[in-house]
């Protein structure tokens, strides 16, 4: 593994977000680019993927997310890196599932064995549940009351195991594994009304174990490093799940495609892709000053762990992240957090703080910035089924 001169940081925030397409002259037409260059668009919270969209493609209505992932079905809803719900494009979706299952599917068995729950009955409840979504999606809340009114020995056996903590159990791992799949029939982008479908109707194309668990581990690691590198393992690590012992394992099995490179006032040892390494030394950083909108939980922030200092001055960390680490909703300038903004729900309007003055060009910027996120969130209602 080579390992190359100091890189600016100056730079390296510029590239990096204009991969990104948070530059405003590198936005993107399309989503599942956007969801595919982030390796999946987080969306614990319901307004994340929306605005990060917004902040990323020309002219976004949240209409088209909904499209996409309930309609045509060119993207998929799945919890992966560290447990959390992420959209991410059919074509990726396989390797972030066998990479991050284990870890996901651990709380379901630990439950089983707290319940002694057997095999036989484990078996019939999941059984039982593909019927129904495989006839018609479900929520959870129908599901549980079609099994808890069945009759006979089987309802005995759920009453006795408290079915009101094993179905749901049931249907996570059955999530979990990829059997059912998550649709929303909310007509809006800031409710949700969740139900479950049947993955091998709904998704025919995904194949889940298409890979091992290794082989999605490693691609996993190099797409995240070919996507946001330069980062370090403790980044890797905080932005996937993973453990420590398999980042190093992958990333010793990809020397050959890395390299080695250090940022100003950083002591980690950070790692890019060699490919990744050559197309920096020929960007050219854009000349004039650019302005956006990161979601809660913007994937381009949630990446980096250690190395957070490279897009906020240590002394507004605790303005931009919660106490749990989570980067509320910014405004970045140039590759550099500014302030912070937050969704008024009684004014559907936008609320914003900047850590230091802005000149009036620049709070200008923000102010049109702010009007068309406030346009493209007001005008949130679906005007089609999606069932």
């Amino acid at each position: 593994m080579t390992e190359t001169s100091p890189l600016s940081l100056k730079k390296i925030r510029h590239y990096t977000f204009t991969k990104h397409h948070l530059v405003p002259t590198y936005q993107s037409a399309s989503i599942v680019e956007v969801a595919g260059n982030l390796i999946g668009l987080h969306s614990a919270r319901l307004s994340t993927p929306y605005v990060t969209l917004f902040s990323r493609m020309v002219n976004f209505q949240t209409k088209e997310l909904q499209a996409s992932s309930f309609v045509s079905r060119q993207l998929i809803r799945v919890r992966c890196m560290r447990k959390t719900l992420h959209t991410l494009p059919l074509a990726l979706a396989p390797m972030v599932h066998q990479a991050t299952l284990a870890f996901r599917v651990a709380d379901c068995f630990r439950i089983y064995r707290q319940m002694e729950v057997s095999q036989s009955l484990l078996q019939d409840i999941q059984e039982d549940i593909i019927g129904v979504v495989s006839k018609a999606p479900s929520s959870s809340q129908e599901l549980e009351e079609h099994i808890l009114t069945r009759r006979g020995q089987v309802n005995n056996q759920i009453r006795r195991k408290d079915g009101k903590r094993l179905i749901p159990t049931v249907i996570k791992q059955l999530w979990e594994e990829g059997t059912l799949c998550y649709l929303n029939r909310s007509d809006h982008w800031g409710s949700e009304m969740r139900v479950y479908g049947y993955t091998p109707l709904l998704y025919p194309t995904i194949q889940w174990q298409s890979l091992s668990s290794a082989e999605a581990q490693e691609k996993l690691v190099y797409s995240h490093i070919a996507r946001f590198g330069p980062v370090t393992e403790t980044d890797i690590c905080w932005w996937s799940g993973l453990s420590k012992e398999v980042v190093r394992k992958s990333i010793a099995a990809l020397r050959d495609r890395l390299c080695i490179v250090h940022l100003p006032n950083f002591e980690q040892t950070c790692y890019m892709t060699i490919e990744d390494r050559e197309a920096f030394e020929d960007f050219r950083p854009p000349e004039d000053h650019w302005l956006c909108l990161l979601a809660y939980e913007d994937p381009s922030l949630k990446a980096y762990f250690e190395t957070r200092t490279r897009y906020i001055e240590p002394c507004y960390y605790d303005m931009l992240f919660n106490q749990i680490g989570e980067a509320r909703a910014s405004i970045m300038v140039d590759g550099e957090v500014t302030g912070i903004w937050s969704w008024d729900k009684e004014k559907h309007r936008v609320v914003w703080k900047t850590f230091v003055p802005f000149s009036l060009k620049m709070q200008n910027v923000l102010d049109e910035s702010c009007s068309r996120l406030e346009a493209c969130l007001n005008k949130g209602v679906i005007q089609y089924s999606l069932f």
